[in-house]
């Protein structure tokens, strides 16, 4: 579906409404990869797939920024990074889902019940 934004960075610049958020896209591809990859990484491989567009100036910002505030809360989600003499080495932080979130997310459809609970 096409939309046409008024206003926009160009009279009459048209722009495709995506099916997902970045968390959304971040999470499929992050499930598909079996390795710690880049948030640059996740952008290219969402926007190529076509889950995710934007019209943004900075989106790798926007990606990157999504992944620490989310990374907070949801545990299932981990930053793998090189440590440096105050904080992360620049250029090594990657991100992955942990092996026990990714097997609980391919198994979340199965509704466990304990012998005797009913």
């Amino acid at each position: 579906m096409k939309l046409s934004v008024p206003g926009g960075p160009r009279r009459g610049a048209r722009y495709t409404l995506a099916a997902m958020t970045f968390w959304q896209a971040t999470e499929q591809i992050l499930m598909k990869a079996r390795r710690p990859i880049t948030a640059a990484e996740i952008l290219n491989r969402a926007t190529r797939a076509g889950l995710i567009t934007t019209a943004g100036k900075t989106p790798l910002r926007t990606l990157t920024a999504t992944l620490y505030m989310r990374s907070k809360d949801d545990r299932r989600i981990e930053r793998v990074f090189e440590p440096g003499p105050v904080r992360a080495r620049r250029g090594t932080v990657r991100w992955q889902f942990r092996e026990d979130a990714r097997a609980g997310f391919q198994n979340e459809s199965v509704k466990r019940v304990e012998p005797g609970r009913g």
